[in-house]
């Protein structure tokens, strides 16, 4: 979570200080989620080359082994570099999946318990700089509606009722 609020946030000094003392859980999961984002990480970097090749191998990967769930977990951060994948059943059966995860706000009838996508995270980490949702929306080239909607999903899922209460609640869980 912390690496991928860090590259919400561009920050990629940090994102990467967490990614060197990533445990070493000893399960292929943790294995994909590091590599994963050491993947984002070197693509934000400028490093494409290497991503891809790093991306495309955990792709294969997930794909044979069953992970996909790794990739949808992740977030809209892994979607540049799935697209710059060439054509394969499993990074096209993968890229459609998760197209379809972050391509907008979750329905109406979706359980609150649920933890908070990718888009929500990012809307969330957001919340502290104080720029209106206006600007959230600029910022993430969606309109205002879909910043609204991930926030009401916020309040919903945090429990709170307002931006202040969200910021606070999110720093209590360790979110932002």
């Amino acid at each position: 979570m912390a690496v991928q609020l860090a590259v919400a946030r561009h920050d990629l000094a940090r994102a990467t200080e967490v990614l060197t003392a990533w445990p070493d859980g000893g399960d292929l999961r943790s294995s994909l989620e590091r590599g994963l984002w050491t993947a984002v990480v070197d693509d934000a970097g400028g490093d494409r080359q290497a991503a891809r090749r790093r991306f495309g191998a955990l792709v294969a990967l997930a794909e044979t082994e069953g992970h996909v769930r790794v990739f949808l977990d992740a977030g809209p951060a892994p979607l540049r570099l799935l697209r710059s994948l060439p054509p394969s059943q499993g990074a096209d059966r993968l890229r459609s999946l998760l197209t379809a995860e972050t391509a907008g706000p979750r329905p109406a009838g979706a359980d609150p318990d649920d933890p908070l996508t990718g888009r929500e995270l990012l809307v969330l980490s957001y919340l502290p700089s104080r720029l209106s949702n206006a600007d959230i929306a600029s910022e993430l080239y969606v309109s205002l509606n879909t910043v609204k909607t991930h926030l009401r999903n916020i309040y919903r899922r945090l429990g709170v009722n307002g931006r202040q209460e969200a910021v606070k609640r999110a720093t209590e869980l360790g979110l932002v």
